[in-house]
């Protein structure tokens, strides 16, 4: 008997419309070592049945590549052997920004996806996610600027990750106010460890990695204000990825 997760096994990624298998690789440690020891762990985990392959752009950040160290160690892979990409779904995340910690601004949200981009070596990323909540980014900016990757066909669908369930909640108002029932965030079954205990984030773990993908079109429409973006932040109390 096999032990490869078959096509009939895939799950709904959220509301992308995107379908993965139940494992996926979570790349946080993906930065260091050469091209050739990235492929052979890349095509390891395709022959496994891995389909999600989940990076960052802070990922290697403290190794020799430094800042976008996964991301380009998987798009060195990526140009050499592009095959690959047809049998990924490609994620990534952007928002930890040493020092500040976290920028989602929509002028850097825009910036990040152009550079994860290049480092990827791809022309879309399937899944782009908000890496950590950033509590001066008003829900409808963050709204529109991955409203504005999506219409320009840089991004298939976006999500968030670490975010609490209100935080959640308060960006999927804003997004069904103008994407109307058929947007807003996934909310999938309570994971099993947290059934029965009371955990509100478990009302977002229907996505593989506890993810939620937005649905919709996101279409936001309006700019909001910002003022002193890099001011008064709090230093990032954990090394969680």
């Amino acid at each position: 008997m096999s032990l490869v997760p078959s096509a009939e096994t895939r799950i709904p990624l959220g509301k992308s419309g995107l379908a993965v298998a139940p494992l996926g690789w979570g790349m946080w440690r993906f930065g260091g070592g050469d091209r050739a020891s990235a492929r052979r762990r890349v095509e390891a985990a395709l022959e496994i049945g891995c389909t999600l392959f989940d990076t960052a752009d802070i990922y290697g950040y403290s190794g020799e590549r430094g800042f976008g160290g996964a991301e380009s160690l998987l798009g060195e892979v990526l140009r050499e052997a592009p095959q690959l990409r047809e049998r990924m779904v490609l994620a990534t995340k952007a928002g930890i920004t040493p020092s500040v910690p976290y920028d989602s601004s929509a002028r850097y949200l825009l910036e990040a996806c152009e550079a994860s981009l290049r480092r990827l070596g791809v022309e879309r990323i399937d899944l782009y996610q908000i890496h950590r909540p950033d509590l001066l980014a008003h829900p409808a900016e963050v709204a529109q600027a991955l409203e504005r990757l999506r219409s320009a066909g840089k991004i298939h669908s976006a999500g968030v990750s670490n975010h609490t369930a209100t935080q959640v909640d308060r960006l999927a108002r804003v997004v069904a106010a103008r994407a109307g029932p058929a947007g807003g965030l996934c909310r999938g079954s309570p994971g099993r460890a947290a059934r029965g205990r009371g955990d509100p984030r478990a009302r977002y773990r229907g996505s593989p990695g506890g993810h939620a993908a937005l649905g919709g079109r996101l279409r936001l429409g309006h700019d909001s204000s910002r003022t002193a973006h890099s001011a008064h932040r709090q230093p990032e109390s954990r090394a969680d990825p």
